[in-house]
């Protein structure tokens, strides 16, 4: 009965940026069905940014992305440095998330027994996908895959996500598809993609 998302709101005339005509500001939002409350997620030392040179529009930059059964919410936000890190947050409460060494941290997915799943960005560039068991990261890499990213886990900790792979030739571009695996227990990496899609 909880959803976490991203709303936009009109603002009645009190910011410069404007969608289908309408003044709006963008922030994540967590919706309980039960009391029908909504609260807006805010995160400390999250930026508010400017989109294109000509309009200013209050964008929170905060991404609020999933929600386990406890109410532990994540997601990612960009700080005043525009450096994007993953956070966990709780009744108010929050921790900011960083995989060692990344450049950028996105947490995606969160289950019952409170592990994270998400991608982050390394010093070369590449994106890893990777799992946050208590303290303990795990990096999650499709073989012979250019890029993987974890997107969500459910309560038996398999692991959902995207991997891409070289085209070819190589000029033509990348092909991105979908896995599943369980790290946790050195499963297998099950891959799986929908025929002749581009």
């Amino acid at each position: 009965d909880q959803v976490v998302g991203l709303a936009s709101f009109d603002t009645s005339g009190g910011f410069g940026c404007l969608f289908n005509g309408l003044p709006v500001i963008t922030n994540s939002f967590l919706c309980d069905r039960r009391t029908g409350s909504v609260t807006i997620i805010e995160i400390p030392g999250s930026s508010n940014r400017q989109l294109g040179q000509l309009v200013f529009c209050r964008i929170n930059s905060t991404v609020a992305q999933g929600i386990n059964d406890m109410g532990q919410i994540v997601g990612s936000f960009l700080d005043t440095n525009n450096v994007r890190h993953g956070f966990l947050w709780q009744a108010g409460t929050f921790t900011q998330i960083d995989v060692p060494g990344a450049t950028s941290t996105v947490a995606n997915g969160i289950n019952n027994s409170s592990q994270m799943v998400g991608v982050f960005v390394d010093a070369s560039g590449l994106s890893h996908g990777f799992l946050r068991d208590g303290d303990t990261f795990t990096r999650i890499d499709v073989p012979d895959a250019t890029s993987t990213e974890a997107n969500g886990i459910n309560n038996s900790s398999q692991i959902v996500g995207a991997f891409a792979v070289p085209e070819a030739p190589p000029e033509t571009g990348r092909i991105t598809r979908g896995y599943v695996t369980t790290p946790v227990d050195s499963g297998p990496l099950a891959r799986f993609g929908v025929p002749a899609v581009q």
